[in-house]
């Protein structure tokens, strides 16, 4: 459901990046853009997955992308820069995550050997004999962006049935990178199939999750990318149609912008308070949602 939209604005710029944005959302702290699981000094933050392993939870990550992108690494990693591919990667090692799954990278199957010194299982597909593994790092060669037969459905899948056997219960962050990367080109038809493949994981995560009244389902972006707008009649520039329904769109811009991004629950638990009497929906900041997120872990 619906449930408000949130500001992403990062400490110094309206426009965000996925490394400032992710660490808002992982960390419940505005940063600088570019930085990674820190503050504006370089401080390294508590993440809401090291709050859920002072609990006692199993802790993921699912991404389309390079586990070491951006998103990924502000939730599991401690870096100045993004770019900090080497730093990141030996961060992720030293991490208390449980569970790293990503597209295939080079990077991560040349230094895998860094992982299994930190007792991680090393794998390069999903296979379910992994699942009695302590820890797994499985760089997913041929992980496909949209539909497929090794989608984000099919990782999400084996991360919950890992994850699922603390009795503890889990965090778990996904993530469907090519919303972002398709939106930076315009392709407008490419984007939307990478939205269609997140509904059918949300579909998939509500109806395993919908009788169990513990768990809470959190969907958002750390960012919008393309300006875009979308009308159910014809007058915008592009024209597209599917299924017998057409409908029109217009990207203005190829970079991140301010635009507030929705925020979907299945439970009522944050204070959107309204900061835009322009909008519609309420409005919540970004960190607030980290925020409430450990409050939740340590209180519950």
């Amino acid at each position: 459901e619906l449930h408000g939209e949130s500001k992403t604005a990062s400490a110094t710029w309206a426009f965000t990046d996925s490394a400032a944005g992710g660490t808002a959302l992982a960390t419940g702290t505005l940063t600088i853009n570019g930085y990674i699981g820190r503050d504006k000094d370089l401080k390294d933050l508590e993440t809401v997955f090291d709050v859920a392993k002072e609990v006692n939870k199993s802790v993921g990550i699912v991404t389309t992308d390079s586990i070491g992108g951006a998103t990924p690494a502000a939730f599991s990693a401690h870096s100045n820069s993004r770019n900090n591919a080497q730093e990141i990667l030996e961060s992720q090692a030293n991490s208390e995550l449980d569970l790293l799954i990503g597209k295939e990278s080079s990077l991560y199957e040349n230094k895998k050997d860094q992982f299994l010194e930190n007792n991680f299982t090393y794998s390069n597909k999903l296979d379910r004999e992994l699942l009695s593994k302590e820890r797994l790092l499985i760089n997913n060669k041929g992980m496909t962006p949209y539909t497929g037969t090794n989608t984000l459905k099919d990782s999400t899948e084996f991360a919950v049935d890992y994850l699922s056997q603390n009795e503890n219960g889990f965090a778990l962050m996904i993530e469907q990178a090519y919303i972002d990367k398709n939106s930076h080109s315009n392709k407008f038809e490419d984007m939307a199939r990478a939205v269609v493949e997140l509904n059918e994981t949300m579909d998939y995560l509500i109806n395993r999750f919908k009788d169990q009244n513990d768990t809470l389902i959190i969907l958002t972006a750390d960012h919008e990318t393309g300006s875009l707008d979308v009308s159910s009649d014809t007058n915008l520039e592009n024209v597209y149609s599917k299924d017998g329904i057409s409908f029109s769109y217009h990207y203005k811009s190829d970079g991140h912008t301010s635009t507030y991004v929705p925020v979907y629950l299945n439970k009522d638990i944050f204070e959107f308070n309204y900061i835009d009497a322009k909008k519609e929906y309420p409005l919540i900041k970004n960190i607030e949602i980290a925020k409430g997120i450990k409050n939740l872990l340590k209180f519950n």
